[in-house]
């Protein structure tokens, strides 16, 4: 194994955000005794009015750093990217670039991190340039998500996912759905999605006056408003706590008194936070975009011995066949409200070491199992080949030099003869 390796993780979110796959991985890296440079999401997509908090933060963060980097220990260092969100402009697309690959190369060579991992996350311009630009032992694509799906420039964004596709040494996958993306490459691959921090979970649950219907995750688009409503509605005497950052304004579950917002928490607290629910729920619409992500908070309910019920997205289903008799994934709202009463009645009932067995098999520690393995090969592979073409270049060298030689002396031989000849004639 090649030990204390340097990595440069070019992130699809912002490391102060609710925990995810990449903080997870970031801490694997560095336990594995790796020093990693953490790359702020550089964004797919131009601004919104729901991006103001997270610009002002993002500001802040710039404030408080040093040319954008933020040193949090020996061996993790944040890199907050100042660019202009309009991606696919030609002009700002060439200063972005500049910018952004001028400063993170600058600190690569004045900190002797040449030659790292790189693992990105992302698909856009500033990525593409990056992996061009910065001199790497490995390349590699970990696909958390279908990012160009809902994109308003799917098809550039298609196009430089094709080109960091094919400029990748190895790829990630967190759902089968996204391997089609890439099966005709011909790339070496292997699916890896979302665990849990299981051993974090352990805290006793909480006896509640109410029955309380929990989601943690961020507020977004992808939840169906209309499902949640219904529940709200046919169960009252419930409370539905939503529980995580609010990146879109749902104005008629606001109206609900029985569905509470908290806002975003502090990761630590969640184990405390799902002490709270009597049952988690995954209210996904059903969508190219959802049937390709495995949600991080699966294991996270399961950790907690919660009973769980999602709409049917298709990485659920494929974890309810490989679990069974785990999670209850409902196909419409009617029963998806049956389904909540029958648990609220113990009509249905879960054992919850079933359930947190579930989430230990999904661990964090299970899922990188053979992560460095991976990387140690790909690094390998790469040094070899380069060695063979180093090899092969001196060996056409030689074999160059010795065809100059001989054609220098045929030459001269020749000479001699022609001249002799001359003289005597």
């Amino acid at each position: 194994m090649y030990k204390n390796k340097n990595y440069i993780i070019l992130s699809s979110v912002d490391w102060g955000t609710h925990k995810q796959l990449h903080h997870a991985l970031t801490k694997h890296l560095i336990n594995s005794g790796g020093k990693v440079l953490f790359v702020e999401n550089t964004g797919t997509r131009s601004l919104r009015l729901t991006d103001i908090a997270r610009v002002k933060q993002r500001l802040k963060n710039l404030l408080k750093s040093k040319s954008g980097f933020t040193v949090k220990n020996k061996k993790l260092t944040i890199f907050t990217p100042l660019f202009i969100p309009f991606h696919f402009n030609y002009v700002i697309k060439k200063i972005n670039n500049l910018i952004v690959t001028g400063r993170i190369s600058k600190w690569v060579k004045s900190n002797n991190f040449t030659n790292a991992v790189i693992i990105n996350f992302l698909p856009n311009p500033i990525t593409e340039n990056l992996l061009k630009s910065l001199d790497s032992s490995a390349k590699v694509y970990f696909m958390a998500d279908n990012m160009t799906i809902n994109s308003p420039k799917r098809d550039e964004m298609e196009r430089f996912e094709r080109n960091i596709i094919k400029n990748s040494d190895f790829i990630f996958y967190t759902s089968d759905l996204l391997k089609k993306k890439f099966k005709k490459n011909n790339i070496k691959s292997q699916i890896l999605s979302s665990g849990v921090d299981y051993k974090r979970y352990n805290i006793k649950k909480k006896v509640n006056t109410k029955f309380i219907i929990g989601y943690i995750g961020a507020i977004r688009e992808i939840l169906d408003e209309k499902l949640i409503l219904e529940i709200s509605k046919n169960l009252p005497n419930c409370e539905i706590r939503l529980v995580g950052p609010e990146l879109v304004n749902f104005r008629s579950l606001k109206m609900q008194k029985n569905i509470k917002f908290t806002g975003q928490i502090n990761h630590t607290k969640i184990p405390e936070v799902l002490s709270n629910f009597d049952i988690g729920i995954i209210p996904y619409k059903i969508n190219l975009f959802t049937n390709s992500i495995y949600p991080l908070k699966l294991n996270e309910y399961l950790a907690a011995g919660l009973p769980v019920i999602s709409t049917e997205i298709k990485t659920i289903s494929e974890f309810n066949k490989n679990h069974p008799d785990i999670i209850k994934v409902i196909d419409n709202k009617k029963n998806f409200i049956d389904t909540i009463n029958k648990i609220r009645t113990k009509k249905i009932i879960f054992k919850k070491h079933k359930l947190k067995l579930a989430a230990k098999l999904n661990s964090w520690d299970s899922k990188f199992l053979n992560f460095d393995e991976k990387i140690d090969q790909v690094i390998f592979e790469n040094r070899f080949t380069n060695l063979n073409f180093q090899e092969k270049f001196k060996d056409l060298f030689n074999k160059q030099k010795i065809n100059y030689i001989k054609n220098f002396v045929l030459i001269s031989i020749l000479t001699i003869i022609v001249y002799t000849i001359s003289i005597y004639t």
